[in-house]
């Protein structure tokens, strides 16, 4: 049986991920019952949508999965670090409070926390890794981090969407609590 789900994404996305339109998922097995252990079949509609707080979104029978995403140390240091940082904070908090399982996605190599920027050169090292961790912990938001070498944009792209696919599809198989 195929069953049918719909990913919203927010418009303001300038790229956002190419996600698969059919997609296999793998329960976890410590977390299912032996009789629904096998694969199963989704067929994904994506549709684009003004989003009140996050980047991707996705209602599974649980609740809500969000995806906020920071897609270069750039963006990240303007977030938390910048004049910009008040915004950032109305808007994350916002972001935690509308998903039942908000996710936080840093969306470049970690050794990118240590390199130094052109938007905040000077900047103390743990500063920036002492913001979003404590973003983080203070509003239960779930931190991934997501590196991954160049490579051609659209590949890129494609293994971003299933990547996020994936993540939010298993909320659709387990039911977890938050």
């Amino acid at each position: 049986m195929i069953r049918r789900v719909t990913l919203l994404v927010d418009k303001q996305e300038k790229r956002p991920p190419l996600f698969p339109s059919r997609i296999t998922v793998y329960p976890q097995p410590c977390m299912t019952p032996a009789a629904r252990l096998k694969p199963v079949d989704f067929r994904v509609t994506v549709k684009g949508a003004r989003l009140d707080a996050g980047d991707y979104t996705f209602k599974s029978p649980s609740g809500l999965v969000g995806i906020e995403k920071k897609g270069s140390l750039e963006e990240l240091i303007t977030n938390v670090a910048t004049k910009d940082t008040p915004r950032f904070s109305r808007a994350i908090v916002r972001f935690a409070k509308a998903y039942t399982f908000p996710y936080l996605v840093l969306n470049f190599p970690l050794g990118e926390l240590w390199r130094t920027s052109k938007v905040f050169p000077n900047r103390d090292k743990g500063l920036l890794m002492d913001r979003i961790f404590a973003t983080s912990a203070s509003l239960g938001l779930r931190l991934i981090v997501v590196g991954s070498k160049p490579s051609p944009l659209k590949d890129k792209r494609l293994r971003q969407g299933e990547l996020y696919l994936r993540l939010m599809l298993q909320h659709f198989l387990h039911g977890e609590n938050k």
